[in-house]
C-alpha cells in the first residue's frame, strides 16, 4: 500500500524530506508523520498551492508549526506555487506536483495526494526511485521549490519570491 510506503519511508528519513503536494487531509496519519520531521533535525521542504487561510493546506500547515519549537521550526520551509492570471483570473499556473525525496536517496513520484482517498480508495500510479535518478529528481525540484514564493509560513517571512 502505497500510505505505508510513503510512511515507511518518512520515519526512516535522517537529513532531508522535500515534498511536492497540492493537498493535503488533516486526517492522514502521514500528515503527522511529517509534522515530527523537523523536531527530529530533519529539513522538510514543503512545496505546495494556495496556502490561504480556510484551505486545507494553510490548516495543515499551521498545525505542524502549533507543534513545532523554535528550533524544530527552523527546519520547515514551505513555498507555494500559484498564480491568477490578471487579466482573466484564471490559474495561470500552480503545483500539481505528487513527488516526495526522502534524504536524497529514494523518491516517489506519482498521482496520489495526502488524502485519505488518494492513499485508500483510489486507484493510483507512481513510481519509486533509487540511484542516480533520485539526483536528477532532488534537481528538478529544487529549481521549482527555489523559485516558487515564501508563504507567511516559511519561517514566518512575508509572502514573496523566494
Amino acid at each position: 500500500r502505497l500510505g505505508t510506503r510513503l510512511r515507511s519511508s518518512l520515519l526512516d528519513a535522517e537529513e532531508t524530506v522535500r515534498l511536492a503536494n497540492p493537498y493535503f487531509d488533516p486526517d492522514q496519519q502521514v500528515i503527522d508523520d511529517i509534522s515530527r520531521l523537523p523536531a527530529r533535525g530533519v529539513d522538510t521542504r514543503i512545496l505546495t498551492r494556495q496556502v490561504e487561510p480556510g484551505t486545507d493546506r494553510h490548516d495543515v500547515l499551521e498545525r505542524m508549526l502549533a507543534g513545532l519549537t523554535p528550533s524544530g521550526r527552523r527546519n520547515l520551509q514551505v513555498r507555494e506555487l500559484f498564480q491568477l492570471d490578471s487579466r482573466t483570473g484564471r490559474q495561470a499556473y500552480a503545483t500539481h506536483a505528487k513527488m516526495l525525496i526522502v534524504d536524497q536517496e529514494l523518491c516517489y513520484i506519482g498521482s496520489a495526494n495526502l488524502t485519505v482517498t488518494s492513499l485508500s480508495t483510489n486507484f493510483e500510479l507512481g513510481i519509486v526511485l533509487d540511484g542516480p535518478e533520485v539526483d536528477t529528481a532532488t534537481d528538478v525540484l529544487d529549481a521549482v521549490f527555489d523559485a516558487s514564493a515564501r508563504t507567511t509560513l516559511d519561517d514566518g517571512a512575508p509572502p514573496g519570491p523566494g
